[in-house]
C-alpha cells in the first residue's frame, strides 16, 4: 500500500500543477472594449504621449504639464528618470476604464494610475483642467519614483522592488504633496482627523485616505519644520539605504516614533484652535444620515423635492452606491430607489462628480449612470422605482443633470473630445444643444426660476466668448474657478465672482434674486449668498468642515447640503437660509490661510510662471515651460542643467520648424513587461532553469506570455507560450504548451523491485475566447487539443547502491492519450468584496466539457457539467452570511471522476489513501478537487457526481492586534462559523444520503458533514485561513481537523 499512498500524492500534486480545461471555470467581473481606438503618439523631451480621435489638444496639455512637472520633481527632490515614460490619455474615465495596460478592474474612483514593469502613466480626462494636472503631477511622480527607487529597466525593478520596502505613506504622500503641496481639501481632512483623533501613528499609517492626506500632510511638516530641502535629503538617503528609520535618523536625529510624535502634537496645536468661533455642522442644521451608525462612508449628492418634504440622496451603506429617498419632515427612510453598481443599467453612479434633480411636479427624478461604455441620462418614476425615460448621446461623459422650471428641458455638464461644456436637452425631440462650446471647464449647470439662465462654474477666467486663436489651456490660469451664467437664449455668459478661491455647487434662490454656492474663501468650504441685484456675497455658515453639494427648496425654507464629519459624509438640512442677514457671519480663516494667504496651496501662484532670464540663458531645454505653474518657493531658485542623454529629445526632433508637435501614429512594437529567470543544477537532472517573460505593446492589446522550467531534456521541461489579442470586446487567447510531471512510485517484475518515477508529459494547444455581455456577465469558450504520454523513468539500482547516486534511464511507454475538449460557460459576477472575501451579491457559473472520442485506442469520450451558484448578505457592512451550493455530473465512455474534500489551497493538506480497484487512469485525467468540504481530507469520496453546500457566518473578530514579542501588529482579523455538507457517488440508485435513527431522526449516510470555526487575516500580499472542523453525520462528532490555508473565502 506504501506505492499506491505514495501515488496518491503525486496525484494531487499533479492535480494541483495542472490546470486542467475542467477547472477553468472563474469568477471576477469583466473588463471590456467598446469601441476599438485609432491611436497616435507625440513626444517631448522626456515623454511619449499616447493619444487617440485626433485629440491633439489634450495630448499637448499632458506633454506640456509633464515636462513642467518634472521639471519640479528633479530640482526639489534630485529626482532622475533614466527612461522615457509613456503616457496614455483617455478621453474619459468610461474608456479609460477599458484600458489594459492593467488587466485590474478600474472603479470610478481611481483617477489614473501608475504601471511600475514599464513604468507606464494612464490617466482619464474628466473635465476638469485642475483635476487633470492634479492627476498628471501625482502619477508622473509615481513613475519619476519607481525609477528612482525600483531602477529604470525590467530586471532591476524586482530586485529594488525587493530591497526598497517603501511605506505607503510615502509612496501615495509623496505624488498628493508634490502635486498640491498643501491646500484646503487636504486640510479638511486633516483637520477632521486630528479633532476626531484617528490620526494613526508613522508606522500604522499603511490604508486607507490616510496614506494620501496622512503622508501628504507629514512630509508638508517635515517642510515646515526643517525646510523643503530636508524632504530632498531624506528621499535621496532612502534610495541609499532602503530603511526609512535610519534615514529619519540621520537627517533628523529621530526615530520614527519620535517624530510621529512630534508631528502629531504640531497638528494638535494647528487644528484644535480650528474650533473655537466655528460651528459643526449639527449646530446649524438638522442631521438627516449617520455614517458611524451605519458604518458608511458616503452619503452624499442631497436633492430636495419642489415641495420641500423629500429628498433623495446617495450612499455607500448596502456596500454599493445607491439612490434613497426620505421624508425630511419626519426625518425618516422611504427606502431605495435605485440598486446602483450591480447591473449593467447603473454600472456607475458617477458619485465623484453626481447630481439628481426633481421634475417639477415632484414625481420623478433625474440622474446620470454609467451603462456600458457610455453615459445614460435617466428619468426615474419615484412611486413606481422604475425607469420611465433613458437617453445615451454621443458624448464621452455626462453628469449633474437639473431639471427646468417648465419640466421640457434638462441641462447637464457633458465632457467630449477633452472638452466639457453645458448642453440641453429638449424632452419633447430628444435632441441636445450647447449652452457652453469651448475648451473651457463648465461645471455643475442649475437653471433658474425662470428657467431662462443657467449658473454654472468654469475655470474660463475673463473670457466670457470663444478664447483667441492659438489659445492653449496649459498658458491659462485654470485653476481658479469662479461662478457664472448663461442665457438660455443668447448663449451670453457673465461672471459673478472673480477670486482665487475654489466655487461650486451653485444653486437658485426661489425669487431668482440670489444664488448661494460654496466657497473656500476662508481655507474651509462654507455656503454663501450672491445678490444678483449688487454682485456681492456674504457667507451663511462658518464650519469647521467643509460643505458639499446644495439644494435648495422651491419655497426657500429649507437647504441641504452634504459635510464631511468625523471620517465620512453626512447629508444635513439647514431651515430659513434667507434669514441669515448680511455681516450676521462673519468666516474666520483657518490658520493655514493666515499663514500663506492666498491663493490657498503652497504650490504658487495661478498665473503662468517665467523662467530667469539667467536661468534661460542656462538651460535653454526648459524654456518652452516659462508659463507653467511651478512652486512660489520654486520660481526664486535657480537649477542646473541635464545633460542630454540620447534616449532624450532635442527640441528639434519633436517639434516642428514653427513650433509644433510632431504626430506620429501608434504601431505595435513588443517589449518585456517583466523577466524572471534563475538556473541551477541537481545531480539527478543535471542543469535546470526556469524563466519566465512576459511582452506587451504599450496599450497592454497584445500580450506575449513565455514560461520555461527546464530539466535535462525536452521530455522533462516544462514550456508554454501565449498569446492574447484583447483590444476588441470579444478576447481571444491562444498558447502551446508542454508539461513535464513526475511521482515517485516502483513496480515489480520477476528479477525485484524497481524505483523512479512515473513521467506524465502533457502537449498540444489551447484556443479561449471570452465574450462580456457587460461588467458582470459573460460566456467563455474553449478548445484544449491534448496528447498525454506516460511513461516510467527508473533510477539504476546498479549506482544506487554502490555509488548513492541517482542516475535515471528511462524504461518506456506505459500508455497514451489523445484528446480534444471543447468547453463553454456562462459566468455573472457582481459580488462586493470585503477584507478577505466577498459580502454582498451573488456569483454564479454554469460550464459543459466534452471531449469526443477521436482516437479508438488513445482518445477519451466523456462529458461534465458543473454549476457553482453563491449568494451573500451583508449586514451592516461587516458581517455577512454566505451561501453555496455546486454540482457537477460526468457522462460518457470514460466519465471523469469529482474528488471531494478537504480545503483549497491547504498547507498542512492530508490525504486519503483509496484502493487500487477504484482508480483507472482513463476516468481521473481531467478529474477536479471540490472544495472545501472541512471536516474531511482531499479525496474523502469519489465518484461521477458530487454535490456541495456551505454556510458561512462571517464577522469582525479582532480589528487590532499588536504583539509584544515580535513587535509587529495586525488588523482586520475576521472570524467565521461554517457548516459544510457534501457527497460525491457514481451510482444513483446505490447512493443513500441518509440512515434512518430511532424515532425518525435521520442520519447522515451518504453525505459528509462537518462544522467549526475560523479565523482569516488579510496580510496585503495574500489571505492567511485557519480553521478547525469537526466532521458530525448528525449522530456523532469526529477528530477535530485543522486547516491552515491561503486565498480567499469562497
Amino acid at each position: 500500500m506504501r506505492g499506491m499512498h505514495v501515488f496518491l500524492y503525486g496525484l494531487f500534486l499533479l492535480l494541483l500543477a495542472w490546470t486542467s480545461p475542467l477547472s477553468a471555470q472563474r469568477f471576477g467581473k469583466n473588463k471590456i472594449q467598446y469601441e476599438k481606438h485609432d491611436w497616435q503618439y507625440l513626444q517631448s523631451r522626456h515623454f511619449d504621449v499616447y493619444y487617440y480621435k485626433n485629440n491633439r489638444a489634450l495630448a499637448e496639455f499632458v506633454a506640456d504639464m509633464a515636462e513642467s512637472c518634472y521639471v519640479q520633481l528633479r530640482k526639489e527632490l534630485r529626482f532622475r528618470i533614466r527612461n522615457r515614460i509613456p503616457i496614455v490619455v483617455y478621453n474619459s474615465h468610461n474608456d479609460f476604464e477599458q484600458t489594459n495596460v492593467t488587466s485590474e478592474l478600474l472603479e470610478e474612483s481611481v483617477g489614473g494610475f501608475t504601471e511600475i514593469f514599464k513604468d507606464r502613466v494612464v490617466i482619464p480626462f474628466q473635465g476638469s483642467y485642475e483635476e487633470f494636472r492634479h492627476v498628471i503631477h501625482h502619477e508622473l511622480t509615481h513613475a519619476v519614483m519607481f525609477q528612482t527607487f525600483f531602477g529604470g529597466r525590467v530586471g532591476s525593478i524586482l530586485t529594488g522592488m525587493t530591497t526598497a520596502r517603501l511605506p505607503m505613506w510615502l509612496i501615495e504622500g509623496l505624488p498628493e504633496y508634490q502635486s498640491l503641496g498643501w491646500d484646503t481639501k487636504s486640510d479638511m481632512f486633516m483637520r477632521d482627523a486630528v479633532l476626531n483623533n484617528y490620526v494613526p501613528s508613522i508606522d500604522m499609517m499603511n490604508e486607507g485616505f490616510m496614506v494620501y492626506k496622512g503622508g501628504q500632510s507629514l512630509l508638508y511638516y517635515l517642510a515646515e519644520k526643517y525646510g523643503e530641502p530636508k524632504v530632498g535629503e531624506i528621499l535621496t538617503k532612502l534610495q541609499m539605504t532602503k530603511d526609512v528609520d535610519r534615514v529619519f535618523r540621520e537627517t533628523l536625529g529621530l526615530k520614527t516614533e519620535e517624530l510621529s510624535k512630534r508631528w502629531h502634537k504640531y497638528l494638535r496645536q494647528m487644528y484644535w484652535p480650528e474650533i473655537q468661533g466655528r460651528d459643526e455642522p449639527q449646530d446649524i442644521a438638522k442631521k438627516l444620515t449617520d455614517h458611524e451608525k451605519w458604518k458608511n462612508f458616503l452619503n452624499t449628492s442631497p436633492a430636495l423635492s419642489p415641495q420641500g418634504d423629500k429628498l433623495v440622496y446617495l450612499s455607500d451603506r448596502s456596500g454599493f452606491i445607491d439612490i434613497y429617498l426620505m421624508d425630511v419632515l419626519e426625518e425618516k427612510e422611504l427606502g431605495r430607489l435605485v440598486q446602483g453598481e450591480r447591473s449593467d443599467l447603473f454600472e456607475e453612479m458617477h458619485w465623484t462628480r453626481p447630481g439628481m434633480a426633481w421634475s417639477p411636479d415632484g414625481k420623478r427624478i433625474a440622474f446620470a449612470a454609467k451603462r456600458g461604455g457610455k453615459d445614460a441620462l435617466y428619468i426615474l418614476d419615484v412611486e413606481t422605482k422604475t425607469i420611465a425615460h433613458s437617453f445615451s448621446f454621443d458624448l464621452d461623459g455626462l453628469f449633474a443633470p437639473d431639471w427646468s422650471p417648465d419640466g421640457k428641458r434638462i441641462a447637464f455638464m457633458g465632457v467630449l473630445n477633452g472638452q466639457s461644456d453645458i448642453y440641453e436637452l429638449d424632452l419633447a425631440t430628444q435632441k441636445i444643444r450647447h449652452l457652453t462650446h469651448d475648451i473651457f471647464s463648465d461645471l455643475d449647470p442649475v437653471y433658474s426660476p425662470s428657467g431662462d439662465k443657467v449658473a454654472f462654474i468654469s475655470d474660463r477666467g475673463q473670457f466670457l466668448g470663444p478664447p483667441p486663436p492659438g489659445f492653449r489651456m496649459q498658458n491659462h490660469a485654470f485653476r481658479s474657478v469662479d461662478l457664472y451664467t448663461v442665457s438660455v437664449d443668447s448663449n451670453i455668459i457673465q461672471q459673478w465672482t472673480n477670486n482665487p478661491a475654489q466655487e461650486k455647487s451653485p444653486v437658485f434662490s426661489p425669487d431668482g434674486k440670489k444664488i448661494a454656492f460654496i466657497s473656500d474663501e476662508s481655507g474651509i468650504d462654507n455656503v454663501y449668498l450672491l445678490d444678483l441685484d449688487t454682485g456681492s456675497y456674504y457667507p451663511i455658515t462658518n464650519l469647521v468642515s467643509g460643505v458639499s453639494h446644495l439644494s435648495w427648496s422651491k419655497n426657500g425654507l429649507r437647504l441641504a447640503f452634504s459635510a464631511f464629519e468625523n471620517g465620512g459624509y453626512d447629508i444635513y438640512l439647514m431651515s430659513n437660509p434667507l434669514q441669515i442677514q448680511p455681516g450676521s457671519i462673519e468666516t474666520k480663516k483657518t490658520a493655514f490661510i493666515q499663514k500663506n494667504g492666498l491663493p490657498f496651496t503652497i504650490l504658487g501662484k495661478r498665473q503662468g510662471f517665467a523662467v530667469p532670464d539667467t536661468v534661460e540663458s542656462r538651460v535653454a531645454i526648459d524654456t518652452e515651460y516659462q508659463n507653467f505653474i511651478f512652486a512660489e518657493r520654486f520660481r526664486r531658485e535657480q537649477f542646473e542643467s541635464e545633460k542630454a542623454k540620447p534616449i532624450f529629445l532635442d527640441s528639434t526632433e519633436y517639434k516642428t520648424p514653427e513650433g509644433k508637435y510632431k504626430t506620429y501614429k501608434y504601431k505595435i512594437r513588443f517589449s518585456p513587461d517583466y523577466v524572471i529567470a534563475n538556473a541551477g543544477y541537481s545531480q539527478f537532472w543535471g542543469v535546470q532553469g526556469t524563466s519566465l517573460i512576459t511582452f506587451s505593446d504599450v496599450l497592454g492589446n497584445h500580450q506575449i506570455d513565455l514560461y520555461t522550467d527546464l530539466f535535462y531534456n525536452l521530455k522533462n521541461s516544462n514550456f508554454q507560450i501565449g498569446y492574447y489579442y484583447l483590444p476588441r470586446r470579444l478576447d481571444i487567447g491562444g498558447s502551446l504548451f508542454h508539461f513535464s510531471y513526475r511521482y515517485y512510485t516502483y513496480f515489480e517484475d520477476a528479477l525485484g523491485r524497481y524505483f523512479g518515477y512515473i513521467r506524465d508529459r502533457n502537449y498540444g494547444g489551447t484556443l479561449y475566447m471570452s465574450r462580456p455581455f457587460d461588467r458582470y456577465r459573460r460566456l467563455d469558450w474553449g478548445l484544449t487539443v491534448l496528447a498525454i504520454d506516460r511513461d516510467l523513468v527508473a533510477i539504476d539500482p546498479f549506482y544506487y547502491f554502490y555509488y548513492s547516486a541517482l542516475i535515471p534511464y528511462e524504461m518506456g511507454a506505459i500508455a497514451k492519450k489523445r484528446v480534444a475538449i471543447f468547453s463553454g460557460g456562462y459566468t455573472k459576477d457582481n459580488a462586493i468584496y470585503g477584507p478577505t472575501g466577498p459580502m454582498s451579491e451573488e456569483r454564479k457559473n454554469v460550464s459543459l466539457y466534452y471531449s469526443p472520442l477521436i482516437s479508438q485506442k488513445y482518445g477519451l469520450d466523456f462529458w461534465t457539467l458543473r454549476g457553482d451558484f453563491r449568494r451573500y448578505f451583508m449586514i451592516r457592512r461587516t458581517y455577512s452570511f454566505a451561501f453555496r451550493i455546486a454540482g457537477g455530473m460526468s457522462g460518457g465512455k470514460h466519465p471523469q471522476r469529482f474528488l471531494l474534500g478537504g480545503m483549497s489551497d491547504w498547507i498542512n493538506y492530508k490525504i486519503r489513501d483509496f484502493s487500487h480497484m477504484y482508480f483507472t487512469e482513463n476516468y481521473f485525467y481531467f478529474s477536479t478537487i471540490e472544495t472545501p468540504l472541512r471536516g474531511s481530507v482531499y479525496y474523502e469520496m469519489l465518484g461521477t457526481r458530487f454535490v456541495l453546500a456551505n454556510l458561512e457566518f462571517r464577522f469582525p473578530m479582532i480589528q487590532y492586534l499588536i504583539l509584544g514579542v515580535p513587535p509587529i501588529g495586525f488588523q482586520n482579523i475576521r472570524g467565521a462559523l461554517f457548516l459544510d455538507i457534501g457527497s460525491a457517488w457514481t451510482k444513483d440508485r446505490a447512493w443513500k444520503p441518509f440512515a434512518s435513527r430511532p424515532y425518525g431522526i435521520p442520519k447522515l449516510d451518504d453525505l459528509k458533514a462537518g462544522f467549526g470555526f475560523g479565523l482569516r487575516m488579510n496580510l496585503g500580499y495574500f489571505i492567511l485561513r485557519y480553521d478547525f472542523a469537526k466532521p458530525t453525520d448528525l449522530e456523532h462528532t469526529g477528530k477535530t481537523i485543522h486547516y491552515f490555508s491561503l486565498g480567499a473565502e469562497f
